[in-house]
């Protein structure tokens, strides 16, 4: 498998790290140690071509059906593996400092991609955005976007629909203003959807 470009920096196994830079590094804070390792996780999985090996929804196949071309486990971070983005694919980081996402060529988020690099927890693992992710992303204001296989129209107004008919159930049972404000968001995209306002 080729790269994506120039060589990109590693994602540090912080496992392996020397006890003494822990040591060191926990001399002003370890709790603060451990957020700056976290932190540092983000853009080195974003920068990287890499993603991890652990899928937690989805599959390896649903992947490659999206166009990705996966590479066997890295013999030295198993955690992960080389993977090419199918193309006008990019990763971008999130605000929680243990997520970044993989936006399609149209800006719609497709994976969400969980990495802690906390060395004493290390985890990563992927999560295949479903139609139902991307309408409850809508619903809380990310820009709709259709396109002729996954999220066409009538599939998004469906998934809308089911989102918010969800939320009516949790409002009948909780009484949130959580809910009845998730039911307010999807009643006004629906409303955009058919023209109005």
């Amino acid at each position: 498998m080729t790269n994506q470009g120039p060589e990109q920096p590693a994602i540090e196994d912080t496992s392996r790290r020397d006890p003494l830079i822990h040591l060191a590094g926990g001399i002003g804070g370890f709790g603060r140690y451990i957020e700056e390792m976290e932190s540092a996780g983000q853009p080195q999985l974003v920068n990287s071509t890499m993603l991890p090996t652990k899928m937690n929804s989805g599959t390896d196949d649903d992947l490659r059906e999206l166009g990705f071309e996966l590479g066997d486990p890295d013999p030295s971070d198993p955690m992960f593996r080389p993977a090419m983005l199918p193309k006008g694919w990019t990763k971008a980081g999130t605000e929680h400092p243990l997520w970044s996402k993989v936006l399609d060529e149209l800006g719609r988020t497709r994976l969400l991609v969980f990495y802690k690099a906390a060395f004493y927890d290390r985890d990563a693992f992927i999560n295949v955005q479903t139609l139902a992710g991307y309408a409850r992303d809508v619903v809380n204001g990310a820009p709709l976007v259709f396109d002729d296989e996954w999220a066409t129209s009538a599939a998004m107004r469906e998934a809308i629909q089911a989102e918010r008919d969800y939320n009516a159930e949790q409002q009948e049972t909780y009484a949130s203003d959580y809910t009845a404000g998730q039911i307010a968001k999807a009643d006004a995209v629906l409303a955009k959807m058919s023209g109005g306002e």
